[in-house]
């Protein structure tokens, strides 16, 4: 993956204004300078360290590191009020589309489980980088032979596990939509009897 387009960029900012809108009651300026204390507070939670353990800027990251800073910065702004005016399916949209993309592509290029935790060190649902579990998305008690397969595995922060477990999958389609093609895959692979380990 290489490093993150101008679009990504855009959605970061838009965020960052949002959350700087919910922190202040007022829309910001594209000037204000607590914008800047935002950019980095969130690359300093979300992205990975450099080499030298120092923040990285937003333009050194990869597009996997980039969309961890997106996806932390859209946690961030959950936990805001917003004013009810302010609408924010169009960032949600954004991100959405770059993850399905995201995950469209990189998802299928995988064999082994190994393969699978090496290449996805986060939660595929919400980009935690802790207390990671191989969730099944077909039951281990609904098919032996799919156990181990690694079109059957998601690797998920332990809560979102929790969350895949208590409430269904519908539920959880419907609150990670990026997810629904690997777990739809999962599916047709049990229905027809293939599955590659």
């Amino acid at each position: 993956m290489g490093t993150p387009n101008l679009h990504l960029i855009k959605t970061l900012r838009t965020i960052e204004k949002l959350i700087l809108h919910a922190m202040s009651g007022k829309r910001p300026k594209t000037s204000d300078p607590e914008l800047a204390l935002i950019h980095d507070g969130l690359l300093y939670s979300y992205a990975p360290p450099s080499a030298n353990g120092e923040p990285r800027r937003s333009l050194d990251l990869n597009e996997t590191e980039f969309i961890r800073v997106i996806s932390g910065a859209m946690r961030e702004l959950s936990l805001q009020h917003l004013p009810p005016e302010v609408d924010l399916s169009s960032v949600r949209d954004a991100v959405e589309t770059f993850k399905d993309s995201y995950f469209n592509k990189a998802l299928n290029s995988y064999r082994t489980v190994k393969d699978l935790r090496e290449a996805f060190p986060y939660c595929m649902s919400c980009f935690q980088t802790r207390a990671l579990d191989a969730a099944h998305i077909v039951s281990r008690g609904a098919s032996k032979r799919m156990i181990d397969s690694v079109d059957n595995l998601m690797l998920l922060y332990r809560d979102c596990h929790k969350f895949q477990h208590d409430h269904g999958l519908q539920t959880f389609i419907s609150v990670y939509p990026h997810l629904h093609p690997r777990i739809s895959r999962a599916y047709e692979l049990f229905y027809s009897g293939n599955t590659e380990d």
